[in-house]
């Protein structure tokens, strides 16, 4: 970032010989932007992490300004998990898929034991696996 300031310094000194230069930030800095934006105050947001133990009082500023960039990762990755659970049981609730989900709990059920990358690639290449995720994806785009 502080190199980005030093070529705009630079560009913005000589406007008509820089032209045609354009500074690119990154997606580093861009995820910290989005991270930031999405943390804004107000929202609740705060609010909800505090009370899920997603992050303490004292360093929720910088998980929400995009500062401690790791700790507002995990912090946004369960804040998306949520709802997506949410609607995963709806669906298993509302839809005829229930047989599907124990019978992949059934083929899934060495992986408890032995989670290894065969068992995994076999459960994931299941016939149920498949049916119940292409019926999910349905579900969510209705």
């Amino acid at each position: 970032m502080e190199i980005a300031k030093k070529a705009y310094d630079i560009i913005w000194q000589q406007p008509c010989l820089y032209k045609n230069v354009i500074i690119h930030l990154g997606v580093f800095h861009t995820m910290m932007s989005y991270l930031a934006a999405q943390g804004k105050k107000g929202s609740g947001f705060e609010e909800i992490v505090i009370e899920a133990g997603l992050c303490a009082n004292g360093s929720l500023e910088k998980a929400l300004s995009g500062k401690h960039y790791n700790r507002a990762m995990r912090m946004h990755t369960h804040m998306l998990e949520a709802p997506e659970r949410l609607l995963f049981s709806e669906f298993v609730q509302n839809t005829q898929c229930t047989r599907l989900v124990e019978n992949l709990n059934l083929t899934a059920k060495p992986i408890e034991s032995d989670a290894n990358y065969n068992e995994m690639l076999r459960v994931l290449e299941s016939d149920d696996f498949l049916l119940l995720f292409s019926e999910y994806e349905v579900f969510k785009n209705k």
